[in-house]
């Protein structure tokens, strides 16, 4: 599970992985740092696939596997 405050290779994976949706979230710097603009993006994410699973901006199991599945699309 990653939330605002955590950092590391695993953020910085996330914020690829929303990079390239593209227009589907708001656009993420890649820094490594899960910040407001990174939950925002999951949140966004979360929002539009109705993922209640996990808390809104933190992505958990359900939202990964959700933002792995997109970004693995193009």
């Amino acid at each position: 599970m990653l939330q605002t405050g955590d950092s590391g290779p695993d953020v910085a994976n996330l914020q690829n992985q929303l990079d390239k949706l593209g227009s589907t979230t708001t656009w993420v710097p890649v820094t490594g740092v899960y910040d407001i603009r990174t939950a925002e993006a999951v949140a966004y994410v979360q929002s539009e696939l109705h993922i209640t699973d996990d808390p809104q901006g933190v992505c958990g199991p359900t939202t990964a596997a959700a933002i792995s599945t997109l970004a693995a699309r193009g």
